[in-house]
């Protein structure tokens, strides 16, 4: 989702988060969106690693009244969702996708917003023209592939390979060094040196 809002909108200066465990580095969990399982003071989550690699900061909420704002819109979804399902008789996820989809769209282009009492996205065209958004472009070297990937560190084996989720790769890169892999779960797997992607290989079925 990140990565499509980046792609369309550019980049924020910062991500406003909670501190839930996506986004806040617990020591000793197992949750799979940390790098590994290291000290505190060394860990880097995933999801705060592509910011930082985007230049995007991430501000941390301290309590529930620091992000009444955006809970507000949730609390609207959470309550007009199950209520239009019910009302259109809907039995499939892609079916209330759909639903969904039309609410945040009602929600950000016709619906006034009490506190502002504007329309979201009249407001938020009036930002640009203003020159007051903080979004900016995405640099055009980026690989979003493998910045959006789980990363894992790994050294490379004496026979060339590296070893992930219990299966053998060839990378035919000098042994001993230490590359990152990058991993689209039922996509692909790459492999970085100095951020640069060395190799890469598509899981069968996807290209």
């Amino acid at each position: 989702m990140a990565r499509k809002v980046f792609e369309r909108y550019g980049r924020p200066l910062a991500y406003y988060v909670d501190r839930h465990s996506i986004f806040k580095f617990n020591l000793g969990s197992a949750c799979i969106h940390y790098t590994r399982r290291i000290s505190e003071e060394e860990g880097k989550i995933q999801f705060k690693r592509v910011l930082s690699s985007l230049d995007i900061s991430v501000l941390y909420a301290q309590d529930a009244k620091s992000k009444g704002k955006i809970e507000k819109g949730f609390d609207y979804f959470q309550r007009r969702l199950p209520f239009e399902c019910e009302r259109y008789q809907v039995k499939t996820v892609k079916e209330a996708m759909k639903i969904l989809s039309d609410l945040v769209d009602f929600y950000n282009v016709k619906r006034v917003h009490m506190e502002t009492e504007e329309i979201p996205i009249e407001r938020w065209k009036r930002a640009e023209k203003d020159k007051r958004s903080k979004l900016r472009p995405l640099p055009s070297d980026s690989d979003l592939d493998a910045i959006f990937s789980l990363h894992f560190p790994r050294t490379i084996y004496n026979d060339g390979t590296i070893k992930f989720q219990g299966k053998s790769y060839k990378l035919n890169q000098r042994p001993g060094r230490k590359v990152i892999v990058a991993f689209q779960p039922g996509r692909k797997l790459m492999a970085l040196y100095n951020d640069e992607k060395i190799w890469q290989y598509h899981f069968e079925g996807y290209r």
